[in-house]
């Protein structure tokens, strides 16, 4: 029962997330959403959650980021100066709150992988990082590089390759281990 529950609920987010965003956000949506899914059963996580949190990341980036900061301060989602700074960061914050109130997404994990996926914060967890991840590989992998890494003989591998890069790339950034 819980599995089907969860088909119609993707089923549905993807309809009205289809409907809302540009084509081009939506198929990174799907993109990141997979890529979330790979990494969460290479790391045992909750392949569900890492679906959704994947899928719903970019709800909020259907609007300008003026008007995201407008939406934002109506609701009462916090912030703050350097968020004032550089806008681009809130549709994270804003897409945390529409999973949540338009999107009946009522998993705080979920929802703070949501709101962190653009900046990060201090003590992440595994899905928190994962989104993370798997938004910054669909965002660095251009089409050179999806063919070079065609060598590949399976699909898997491709993801497998870009998430330790992203991996070590992160470890040596924050200088500790990013995915236990």
């Amino acid at each position: 029962m819980k599995m089907d529950h969860q088909c119609n609920q993707v089923l549905m987010i993807r309809k009205k997330l289809k409907s809302r965003l540009d084509p081009m956000r939506y198929e990174h949506s799907l993109s990141v959403s997979f890529t979330c899914m790979n990494l969460a059963m290479r790391y045992g996580y909750d392949i569900d959650k890492a679906e959704l949190a994947g899928l719903l990341h970019d709800c909020g980036k259907r609007f300008p980021d003026s008007v995201i900061l407008k939406k934002c301060l109506k609701h009462g989602i916090p912030v703050t100066e350097g968020e004032r700074k550089v806008l681009a960061v809130l549709h994270a914050k804003y897409g945390a709150w529409l999973a949540r109130h338009k999107y009946q997404i009522e998993d705080s994990e979920i929802l703070n992988a949501i709101a962190c996926h653009t900046t990060g914060k201090p003590e992440m967890t595994v899905l928190d990082k994962i989104l993370y991840i798997a938004d910054y590989i669909d965002g660095i992998i251009t089409r050179e590089q999806f063919w070079s890494l065609a060598r590949f003989k399976y699909p898997t591998h491709q993801i497998n390759f870009c998430s330790s890069e992203s991996l070590k790339c992160l470890t040596f950034v924050s200088g500790e281990e990013v995915v236990k």
